[in-house]
């Protein structure tokens, strides 16, 4: 069951034999899914005044409704109405167990829910499997390896479904949009061999099921951000704007705005803050803020950094107390002190040194203190631009130093340490340069998913 819903007028369409091809395929999806909206006024259409039992039930009537137009539709759907009043209750059951079998998952070690979901009926439901995944999804951004654990547990689920209870093809989808959120699991975690295998298996599944194109959406949307850790920005941005095609054809307006927001996020890694501003602006005008607050949040944190790098900081500033507030409403330490980070990035550009150099050093000490150490690195190197910009020689070849020994101690890789090392002699031989600062800054992100990756200065200034 998607989240997409169609408008009254595509279901009273599609009931009167009007509406063939992908468009009819969702919503007989949809409505064997559940929607007891959309089954309602289904029903006005086709009262089904005798049922009749269906071999093959749910599973027949998607079979039976692709590839034959609209000209069969109410012999089909007269079929399917028993089945659909009786799986109408059944997910109302499952929606209303769902909450509180998550709560007690949550409660046991990884390896008890696995044993739970492999031997107890109770937990093998495509509600608690959709609510499982929802969970470890919105867990990405905060704690990765709990959100790796959770959609592993979504994929046990997704795959001890009933085919003869949910259908074959609607059981491949929920194992597509399984296999496409582990993939982006795994991604976070920086597993880009796990995650490349995890969207190899989606698309497999996917061929299996009902056609649904916004799974597909979904599932380019999440695959594109892997090929742009990948660095493989034509193919990342070719099935991003596929995902964007998808979502405009279907008029989900919260959707395309999400994929939207992933690319005015990929266009700003890319370089081009005007071009990710003007996307993420588009985006933010679509997606509903109440369905998914940090979405929301996520894309004004970076609407003010895009600001910022652009050099527009008048505007970057205003938007500052929003920001702020929204990351104190949902409460996340971590994503607070990087605001605060931004804030002194802002400062600095905006010419007040003394209170960015004061925010430089906090945030500097959280996240050694909470041992990130490519933070750690990042903040670092933006303290020493603002003490190459002020002269202070002493307390850049001071800054270097800390560095150095602070890297060693928190294990950051051999080949980021050699950087280091180069940057070190160069502050105390005094030819640190901006340019240098800036390309040690760009490979230390790069290095985070590809450790081995070679340090090789290209600038001088």
């Amino acid at each position: 069951m998607t989240s997409w819903h169609p408008d009254r007028i595509s279901v009273e369409s599609f009931m009167r034999g009007e509406l063939g091809g992908s468009d009819a395929t969702r919503i007989v999806k949809h409505l064997v899914a559940g929607c007891p909206e959309c089954q309602g006024v289904a029903r006005l259409y086709y009262p089904c005044a005798r049922p009749a039992a269906v071999p093959g039930g749910a599973e027949r009537c998607i079979s039976s409704w692709r590839g034959k137009g609209g000209r069969k539709v109410g012999e089909i759907f007269e079929d399917l109405l028993p089945e659909l009043r009786s799986r109408q209750a059944d997910l109302e059951s499952e929606q209303i167990d769902a909450p509180g079998l998550v709560d007690r998952l949550a409660q046991c070690p990884q390896e008890r829910r696995l044993m739970l979901v492999e031997n107890s009926e109770r937990y093998q439901t495509w509600g608690l499997c959709e609510s499982v995944l929802e969970r470890g999804f919105a867990m990405g951004p905060q704690d990765p390896a709990k959100a790796l654990e959770w959609t592993e547990l979504g994929v046990a689920i997704a795959r001890k479904l009933s085919e003869s209870t949910y259908s074959s093809e609607l059981v491949h989808d929920l194992k597509a949009r399984a296999l496409s959120y582990l993939g982006n699991a795994r991604r976070i975690n920086s597993d880009l061999a796990g995650a490349s295998r995890a969207f190899e298996e989606a698309s497999a599944e996917l061929d299996e099921g009902t056609g649904d194109e916004l799974e597909l959406a979904r599932l380019l949307e999440l695959k594109s951000a892997l090929l742009f850790e990948y660095r493989k920005f034509r193919e990342g941005f070719k099935i991003l704007d596929r995902a964007i095609g998808i979502h405009r054809s279907s008029g989900g307006e919260h959707f395309l705005g999400r994929a939207l927001i992933a690319k005015g996020f990929q266009l700003g890694e890319l370089g081009d803050p005007e071009a990710a501003i003007a996307t993420l602006m588009d985006g933010l005008k679509r997606i509903d803020i109440h369905a998914e607050k940090r979405l929301h949040l996520a894309a004004k944190h970076n609407l003010v950094y895009h600001f910022y790098s652009a050099g527009r900081y008048h505007q970057a500033l205003a938007m500052v107390p929003e920001v702020r507030a929204l990351h104190k409403e949902l409460g996340d330490t971590v994503d607070l002190v990087r605001f605060k980070w931004l804030e002194a990035k802002i400062a600095q550009g905006h010419g007040e040194l003394e209170a960015a150099e004061t925010a430089f050093c906090e945030v500097r000490q959280f996240f050694a203190e909470s041992e990130i150490p490519h933070e750690v690195a990042q903040v670092s190197l933006d303290l020493a631009i603002l003490y190459l910009r002020q002269g202070r020689v002493a307390e850049l070849k001071r800054l270097s130093s800390e560095m150095l020994v602070m890297f060693s101690s928190l294990g950051i890789g051999r080949e980021a340490i050699a950087a280091l090392v180069l940057f070190q002699q160069a502050v105390e031989m005094e030819k640190a340069s901006f340019g240098l600062i800036r390309d040690l800054a760009a490979y230390l992100k790069n290095a985070r998913n590809h450790p081995h990756l070679p340090f090789r200065p290209s600038s001088s200034d």
